[in-house]
């Protein structure tokens, strides 16, 4: 039977009027990030109107529906931040979802909001820097108390911002020994990076050592988190080494099996996950993926109760999806299962992607552009360079200092140099790491305004961005015949879902291009759905092969 809140806002999508509204403030918004011109044309009656049911939205529990009135929000705040009664609906959609680190004023807001916000600060208020959104705080509330647990959320939800609250809480409450599972060498560096970083005093004061290799175990009396793919932490176990596992966190979970190609490599995750929970009867195991609608899969795997889970859909920023075809000359804004013709200005005049990825990306100074291989990114980024950015950018003191670092540890000629001269840059798991580590320092910073990645950066990292470029490629775009989509949707989400950097933007652009030549999404489903089921074939292949 469905609640009342759900009623309403099914009742809500398929108001007519409603419907008109948000198609014209789409379209403004649209033709503002794009063309760069501030059209807004919503009458006082229709922006009244709109309102209305972002208040009647946020008061539903339907975590969509709360998303759709601050999506709303998100896209009025470009043009009437500073009116009275934007503040006022939008700081209660904040309060709503509990987007505290906004910093939005509450005192406009009755007495009963003001009473409720300030529980929630002080409830889901984790220490002097952080304070939980109510879909973080539902997540960290209920894998502290159970035994087990996996959840799924969107990209932005920070899934490993809250893993590493939980770390920090077991570290200093416990001697407890941790191992984070992740997918690939370049999610080791990245998360071993941020731990001791973010984690420095309790790692210090509880006696912690962060290890990325089992071999590297003293036999000082001191306490561990280790940082490994599968194939380590097998390495580590075969070491017959004498150290308790009392968690194990996989991250990227989804990653377990992708396709039947890599069913060998799904094979030893699957593996190394099962070897920890035999030896270790005790341990505790945490599953984080991206969107899917069926988290338990990964508990009911490994015999464990499927009860465990949360799905979440709520998120901290908002995103708009755009379809950009230069084949057919048009662009397609995606929103839900409403998409929107935009007549823009800019298809006129720009006839390729890096054209358009600069005349849209000048605007802003973050921007990630992905491409499927090293080649690409690097041919990519250097006809940017040549074709594009001009030569009298004038950079910073931090940038001067990383040309130093490339030109010393590689050579001066090696065409990052020159790239980071005009604030553009590359990135491939291929890289050094500590070339790696600073062109990552020098996006997050906003040193620099383009960067051209493969799925090392733009699946793993924790690297949020406001605009990303998305080239259609055969490994994430949907094709007619369904079996060749295995797992798609996931990681074209994982991928899109970098777009938006909460406390800096309400929301993030994802363009996803099609040139005249080359690959197309045969299937666009996958921009209207983020929410996809986990195969459970995929999961029985490994059974299959463990046989």
């Amino acid at each position: 039977m469905r609640s009342l809140g759900l009623y309403l806002y099914e009742e809500i999508l398929l108001n007519k009027y409603f419907k008109s509204i948000l198609e014209k403030l789409s379209k403004s918004y649209s033709i503002y990030v794009i063309d760069g011109d501030l059209n807004y044309n919503l009458t006082e009656k229709e922006e009244k109107d709109l309102f209305r049911f972002v208040d009647i939205l946020s008061s539903i529990e339907e975590q969509s529906a709360r998303m759709k009135a601050y999506h709303i929000i998100s896209l009025l705040d470009v043009f009437i931040s500073d009116s009275s009664d934007f503040k006022y609906f939008s700081s209660s959609v904040y309060s709503k979802l509990g987007l505290f680190a906004l910093e939005f004023d509450d005192h406009i807001l009755p007495f009963n909001r003001r009473f409720e916000n300030l529980t929630k600060r002080k409830s889901q208020k984790f220490d002097d820097n952080f304070i939980f959104t109510d879909a973080q705080y539902d997540v960290y509330s209920k894998m502290i108390k159970a035994p087990y647990y996996s959840f799924s959320g969107p990209t932005s939800l920070g899934k490993s911002f809250i893993i590493k609250r939980y770390i920090e809480n077991i570290i200093s409450n416990s001697s407890s020994n941790i191992v984070i599972l992740v997918p690939s060498k370049a999610l080791i560096n990245q998360f071993s990076l941020e731990i001791k970083s973010e984690l420095r005093n309790v790692l210090n004061n509880r006696k912690y050592s962060i290890l990325t290799h089992g071999n590297l175990i003293t036999e000082n009396e001191e306490n561990y988190i280790f940082i490994l793919t599968p194939e380590r932490l097998l390495s580590l176990y075969s070491q017959e080494v004498n150290v308790r596992i009392d968690f194990l966190f996989v991250d990227e979970a989804h990653k377990l099996s992708n396709s039947s190609d890599k069913d060998t490599r799904s094979l030893t995750a699957y593996s190394a996950i099962e070897n920890t929970i035999n030896r270790f009867q005790n341990v505790k195991v945490i599953f984080s993926s991206p969107n899917i609608s069926n988290p338990e899969v990964f508990l009911e795997l490994f015999g464990k109760d499927g009860i465990y889970t949360s799905r979440i859909s709520e998120s901290p920023v908002a995103q708009n999806l755009y379809l950009v075809d230069f084949k057919c000359n048009e662009v397609t804004f995606y929103n839900g299962t409403e998409k929107y013709s935009i007549n823009t200005k800019i298809l006129n005049t720009a006839r390729y992607a890096n054209e358009f990825i600069y005349r849209v990306g000048k605007k802003h100074s973050s921007n990630m552009i992905y491409c499927s291989s090293r080649d690409k990114s690097i041919e990519a980024a250097l006809d940017f360079y040549k074709n594009f950015v001009s030569d009298d950018i004038e950079v910073s003191d931090n940038i001067k200092n990383a040309i130093k670092k490339v030109s010393t540890y590689i050579h001066q000629e090696y065409y990052l140099v020159s790239f980071l001269k005009k604030r553009i840059a590359y990135h491939h798991g291929q890289l050094p790491p500590v070339i790696r580590n600073v062109v990552e320092e020098l996006f997050r910073n906003g040193e620099i305004d383009f960067i051209f990645c493969t799925p090392t950066l733009v699946e793993g990292v924790n690297m949020p961005t406001k605009n990303i470029f998305i080239n259609c490629d055969r490994k994430i775009r949907l094709v007619k015949e369904k079996r060749k989509n295995s797992n798609k949707s996931i990681a074209f989400w994982n991928l899109a879902g970098r777009a938006g950097r909460y406390c800096k933007e309400l929301s993030g652009n994802i363009f996803c291009i099609q040139n005249v030549e080359g690959e197309r999404w045969e299937d666009t489903s996958i921009f209207e759905k983020k929410i996809q089921r986990y195969l459970q074939r995929l999961m029985r292949s490994y059974l299959m092969l463990k046989v």
